[in-house]
């Protein structure tokens, strides 16, 4: 039985063509990557630099590699890069689809939805300016029991205009279908596997020690202090911001204006 997609009821403008990804981290993006390159016949390799594909117009961007994350926080915290590529990504008049996903959990963005709920809806509202319709589709990773809540962050994201799938595939199955090229499903008639009895390795002593530990020192992010609080653990928090806000030129300049400082005073 073929998988009911949540593909919206959209009519693209000619032109509108490319797929636009913008994830918080490599897993979903190779798995994004890898079905839109066998589905559109795409033969291309993995890219540099955080373009996990980036061929004919479709991009697909771990943007948690360390080309975006130096000098700055991560995407699952700070949406400031991926804000302004899903912006300039909307005026790009080939722009079909974009996809984006919200990871839950401790140490993310308390509410990375609402963060991003303000440019989605300026993604699509400018589109509509210049006669296009753009839809974004959302996948959300986590469960009810994260501390962002689930239903509230697919509330919010389904407020200002996005289409929330249930699974990243489905996400990339419908953007591939709104473009006009479907995933054929493939039933494969599998056996059922004979259940095996396995005996799990002893844990050595040392490991089992590292698995007690309950004394941290958290640096920058304090949501993750926070986290070992609350699960009973306990974490000296030692805030920490990279120098010159992350601009990496003016970090340059800073570490040459140091150097020149000291040796100065030699």
């Amino acid at each position: 039985m073929a998988e009911e997609l949540p593909v919206p009821d959209v009519k693209l403008a000619e032109g509108q063509k490319n797929i636009k990804a913008y994830y918080s981290g490599g897993t979903l993006a190779y798995e994004a990557a890898t079905m839109i390159n066998d589905t559109l016949g795409l033969n291309a390799e993995s890219g540099v630099d955080g373009a996990i594909l980036n061929q004919d117009g479709y991009e697909v961007l771990d943007l948690g590699d360390d080309v975006y994350t130096q000098g700055r926080p991560h995407p699952m915290i700070d949406a400031t890069v991926r804000k302004q590529m899903m912006t300039d990504a909307g005026q790009d008049p080939e722009t079909a689809v974009i996809l984006i996903d919200d990871v839950l959990g401790h140490g993310t963005h308390d509410d990375m939805a609402g963060e991003l709920a303000p440019t989605i809806k300026k993604v699509i509202a400018d589109a509509k300016a210049q006669g296009r319709e753009l839809p974004v589709v959302a996948t959300i990773v986590g469960t009810d029991l994260d501390i962002q809540d689930y239903a509230g962050q697919k509330k919010t994201l389904e407020e200002a205009g996005a289409v929330v799938c249930q699974s990243n595939a489905q996400a990339v199955k419908v953007a591939l279908a709104l473009i006009g090229h479907p995933v054929e499903e493939v039933v494969k008639d599998v056996e059922p596997k004979k259940a095996t009895n396995v005996t799990m390795p002893e844990v050595p002593e040392s490991l089992r020690k590292l698995l007690t530990v309950d004394h941290f020192v958290n640096i920058g992010v304090e949501s993750f202090a926070k986290a070992i609080d609350k699960n009973g653990g306990r974490a000296v928090q030692f805030d920490w911001q990279p120098i010159a806000g992350g601009n990496v030129e003016l970090q340059r300049a800073l570490a040459f204006l140091n150097k020149v400082s000291l040796e100065t005073e030699v």
